[in-house]
């Protein structure tokens, strides 16, 4: 009946992968967006190597999954075909700050965080 093969864990990332685990560094946690960095390639990594609660974070939701990751690149390399200049660049972290029409682009934080990453690294 029904085949119910069980899928292994490590194929699962966010909320299906953390079932009653805690997590530490929840979205609407106010630190959220200051405690994890994005590089272009969609990878995530805490912002500070020693934060324990953003590194059980990373793991407890499995968000360096390569599915994942991979989605975050798309997204990213979406905003990064149309920069030609640092105000093209600036105009991207503005858009995925401050929502339009009450919303804002997938990835928001990650494509906000890989860019603003690119335009310290210049």
């Amino acid at each position: 009946k029904g085949g119910g093969r069980k899928v292994p864990k490590s194929t699962l990332f966010g909320s299906a992968h953390h079932g009653a685990e805690l997590v530490p560094v929840g979205p609407t946690d106010p630190t959220c967006e200051r405690r994890f960095t994005f590089d272009l390639s969609g990878k995530i990594f805490p912002a500070d190597p020693h934060d324990r609660a953003a590194i059980d974070t990373i793991a407890t939701l499995n968000l360096k999954h390569e599915t994942l990751a991979g989605w975050r690149e798309q997204a990213i390399g979406a905003f990064l075909e149309v920069i030609e200049s640092r105000t093209d660049a600036e105009r991207i972290v503005e858009k995925t700050t401050a929502p339009e029409n009450g919303r804002l682009p997938e990835y928001s934080f990650a494509i906000r965080s890989a860019i603003l990453r690119l335009l310290n690294a210049q």
